[in-house]
């Protein structure tokens, strides 16, 4: 009788590591599937499907977003002529931060004599010189005619004064080559006769 308790030992071993192996085994398969209801159920699945990369993705785009509200952008390109700010300053909403020129289509603000306005208003021809560039002629257009006269004193004018009023006229100056300079002072010719010819 020992030996048959010796041997039902020695063959309850191998049951025992069968036992085993198949707990094994089911512990490997839920892992598996585990994973693969990570994976919603598809191991061939992109990885921007992915939740954790969903996830990711998402934290980017609102770290993205709230960048974006920090970076200035212009609606119209151009070269920034003057800074107001410097980086890391705290602003108010509203306050400038740079002034931006369209470098290409400069213009000039010039005053002209109420008696000299007539046939004079927007698309009126224009002929602009500069010191920097003598015997160079500037082709332009008027492209504003202002609506109030200036005089200094203002309201205090006599006859002999009044000749003296002036109207802001703003020029559009074509300077594809950007050689004009902001600030730099300029002279125009309108000719409105040129106008009346057309």
């Amino acid at each position: 009788m020992q030996e048959a308790c010796g041997s039902a030992e020695v063959g309850a071993a191998p049951e025992v590591q069968a036992l085993e192996r198949v707990q094994e085994l089911v512990l490997a398969v839920q892992q598996q599937a585990t994973t693969l209801n990570a994976l919603l159920g598809n191991p061939d699945l992109p990885i921007e499907q992915y939740p954790p990369y969903r996830q990711a993705q998402a934290v980017l785009d609102a770290a993205d977003a709230r960048l974006a509200r920090f970076v200035l952008r212009a609606e119209a390109t151009g070269a920034i002529l003057d800074t107001h700010a410097e980086p890391g300053e705290v602003l108010q909403p509203g306050t400038p931060v740079v002034t931006l020129g369209e470098t290409r289509r400069p213009y000039i603000d010039v005053f002209v004599p109420q008696t000299d306005l007539a046939g004079m208003g927007p698309g009126t021809p224009a002929e602009v010189r500069v010191d920097a560039y003598p015997g160079q002629v500037f082709r332009g257009a008027v492209e504003v005619v202002g609506r109030t006269l200036e005089f200094t004193p203002r309201y205090l004018f006599s006859d002999k004064e009044r000749p003296n009023l002036v109207v802001r006229v703003r020029v559009d100056v074509e300077d594809s080559q950007e050689r004009l300079h902001a600030g730099v002072p300029a002279f125009a010719w309108i000719a409105p006769q040129l106008e009346a010819r057309k």
